[in-house]
């Protein structure tokens, strides 16, 4: 999705390190966070909690069950995890 304002859509960038861990997760882990990363690129910052909580500064997290990935969002209108 194309970067905007919060509720239009975002793209996100992916950490390599954060890429890697994906390609090692079992299949419905990495569908459960590939859910919960299309709902972050849908609402932004305007994901609650439970799906996503502040860590101060522009430092979030995205919860994914037990699973936390770190998040912030880009100056251009993108999220990086």
């Amino acid at each position: 999705m194309a970067g905007g304002g919060p509720g239009t859509g975002y793209s996100i960038e992916i950490e390599p390190e954060v890429r890697e861990w994906l390609q090692r997760c079992p299949l419905p882990d990495y569908r459960a966070v590939e859910r919960a990363a299309d709902r972050l690129a849908e609402d932004g910052e305007l994901l609650s909690f439970p799906f996503s909580s502040h860590l101060g500064g522009g430092l979030r997290e995205l919860r994914v069950g037990p699973t936390r990935i770190t998040y912030w969002l880009a100056p251009a209108g993108g999220l990086c995890c």
